[in-house]
């Protein structure tokens, strides 16, 4: 009885030590997933009005850990869901080194309420990002990332976000 005690352990130790060296397998195309944003209110950007952030993040991963680039190639697009407006952003740079098993990670994308930012958009036809006190506005952003060899990712969307209008 000890002796298939003890051959159990040793293979259940082999199999344990195998699945532990084994590199994560990911497809060549990248894939993201939502992870989340800071708030889902913030204050439209005003000249002279409130500063505020809003920071949107999700999780990739790259079988071919081909993200990011030297160059000024934009691979992070925000599609704002009112109409469409696209806002792309650059990867920061990821040696190369160590990226052929695939990699995986995080992104935490902070953008301001600057003038001309995040602006309500009003359905009567006003000039976007003019304060109207009690005012509120909805939108949410879809978001997708491509890899150096021109790959898309799948695409997630945010939990709708409100932009207060003063």
């Amino acid at each position: 009885m000890n002796k298939i005690y003890f051959a159990l352990t040793i293979i259940a130790g082999i199999l344990l030590l195998e699945s532990c060296l084994q590199p994560p397998s990911f497809p060549v195309e990248p894939e993201i997933h939502y992870i989340g944003i800071n708030k889902n209110t913030i204050y439209q950007g005003s000249l002279g009005g409130v500063a505020d952030t809003l920071v949107v993040q999700f999780g990739f991963t790259d079988g071919d850990g081909d993200l990011s680039s030297q160059d000024s190639l934009l691979d992070i697009f925000l599609t704002d869901s009112r109409q469409g407006a696209v806002t792309e952003f650059k990867y920061p740079l990821i040696a190369e080194e160590g990226t052929a098993n695939g990699i995986s990670g995080e992104v935490s994308i902070s953008i301001t309420n600057a003038f001309g930012n995040i602006c309500c958009l009003y359905s009567n036809g006003d000039d976007p990002c003019t304060s109207q006190p009690g005012q509120l506005d909805t939108f949410n952003f879809s978001i997708q990332i491509r890899d150096r060899a021109d790959n898309y990712s799948n695409i997630v969307e945010t939990e709708s976000i409100y932009i207060i209008c003063d």
